[in-house]
């Protein structure tokens, strides 16, 4: 009874100091509410977060609504960022896979673009009698198209994905912070 009773009180004592000494939710840094917003509806410690860790956690997150009260934050604008600052298109995951993946992406929209070349300057008959011509058989040229075509699909789902993460990337998002929820400053008393 006695180990429970001072628990309840440490915990208290706890809550009543989070909220006499803001806390970042984020860096959990003790500083004074001064740049500290809060971002969404939840209170007590989770309530208050300095406005750089929150845009911070924002941009790599990705993410537009609180995942402990579930609302939204606000966004301002979206931008993409002066072109001498853009980054290269990189592989949608650490993973060895991805790296693979990503090289072949770029030698297949090489390998597309001679195809649509050849096919803009013969046609799609003359191609077709070109591949029947090769293959030496009507059968494997109906083989190659399908083939073309589900490859085409495949990369072009890949190429969306690696074109998301370049605009993640190289966008600039300003976020508010509603002004109700913002903590105010404290006033010096000789104001």
């Amino acid at each position: 009874m006695l180990a429970t009773r001072s628990r309840d009180d440490i915990s208290t004592r706890t809550a009543l100091l989070s909220d006499q000494i803001p806390i970042c939710r984020i860096c959990l840094e003790e500083d004074g509410p001064s740049d500290m917003v809060r971002p969404c509806l939840c209170s007590g410690t989770q309530a208050r977060v300095h406005r750089f860790c929150m845009k911070e956690w924002l941009k790599a997150s990705g993410k537009q609504r609180c995942e402990i009260c579930k609302s939204e934050f606000g966004v301002r604008q979206r931008r993409l960022k002066p072109v001498n600052e853009w980054n290269f298109p990189t592989p949608v995951g650490d993973m060895f896979e991805d790296q693979v993946e990503f090289v072949c992406l770029f030698v297949w929209m090489l390998f597309e673009i001679r195809i649509l070349i050849a096919i803009s300057n013969q046609g799609v008959g003359q191609m077709h009698r070109d591949l029947c011509d090769t293959f030496e058989s009507s059968r494997m040229a109906y083989i190659w198209w399908l083939s073309l075509m589900f490859n085409t699909f495949y990369y072009a789902q890949s190429l969306m994905a690696v074109f998301e993460k370049w605009l993640i990337n190289n966008t600039e998002t300003d976020w508010y912070f509603d002004k109700m929820r913002e903590e105010k400053k404290p006033r010096n008393k000789l104001d």
